[in-house]
């Protein structure tokens, strides 16, 4: 027999803003800038540069 049995907390209740979308846009704290986080781009230029250098190296050997 198999049982179904839960651990833990599944879900957080949050408030959503009174009034609404309507309440969420009157209010007059500013809003906290978003975090920034790092970026890498792989798909950069100096990465097809060396690919093609050494593409360009295997054809001289």
């Amino acid at each position: 027999m198999m049982t179904n049995t839960q651990h833990g907390q599944s879900a957080q209740i949050l408030q959503f803003p009174l009034g609404g979308r309507a309440g969420f846009l009157a209010r007059h704290e500013p809003l906290a800038p978003a975090e920034q986080v790092p970026v890498v781009d792989v798909h950069g230029w100096y990465h097809e540069d060396a690919i093609r250098d050494d593409a360009e190296q295997a054809k001289k050997h």
